[in-house]
């Protein structure tokens, strides 16, 4: 049994190509379970300080490394990440509706805390339907009860969703009557 243990860390040392290339092929063949396995390793050995000042004082020795290696993947792999980029920005728009609303709040310098999460949950309070007329649309909108351009702040008490023709009538006023529903976020 030794002496087969050895023979084999010894050929592991002398076929490094031939280690990497059994690897790549293994991985390319079952990414499921290479990932599962990656998750499981994760939460049994989760990063302690010690493993996280080691990696900091890792990456300070070689300065510039991780971003030549991104750029150099980015460019091997161009295409095929824009059309990840594209088909996630097309399953999940509210994402994309709360970070430009975050850029939107930074421009008017006021508070910013509203995630996508929070965003699904006010849409899914107010069943998918306006807080204004209640009709329910293909796009909701995200509407500021307090408009930005008036001090009102991009945060989940501040927000309510509104059909385009709503949001554009209320436009930078403060509504006539709030949602009830506004209350209970």
């Amino acid at each position: 049994m030794a002496r087969t243990k050895e023979y084999f860390r010894a050929w592991r040392v002398a076929n490094p190509e031939k280690v990497r290339a059994s690897l790549h092929s293994y991985r390319a063949r079952h990414p499921e379970d290479v990932r599962a396995r990656k998750l499981a390793y994760r939460k049994a050995h989760p990063p302690t300080d010690e493993s996280r000042a080691k990696e900091r004082a890792y990456r300070k020795t070689r300065p510039g490394a991780r971003l030549a290696y991104n750029r150099a993947y980015y460019a091997l792999h161009q295409q095929e990440l824009i059309e990840k980029q594209r088909a996630y920005a097309k399953a999940h728009p509210e994402v994309g509706k709360a970070v430009r609303q975050r850029r939107r709040a930074q421009g008017h310098s006021v508070p910013s805390t509203l995630t996508s999460a929070q965003w699904r949950t006010i849409l899914v309070a107010y069943k998918h339907r306006c807080a204004y007329c209640g009709t329910k649309p293909k796009k909701l909108t995200i509407d500021h009860v307090v408009p930005l351009s008036r001090k009102g702040t991009n945060t989940p008490d501040n927000v309510v969703p509104a059909c385009l023709p709503c949001n554009l009538h209320k436009h930078n006023s403060s509504p006539v009557s709030l949602p009830a529903i506004r209350l209970l976020l």
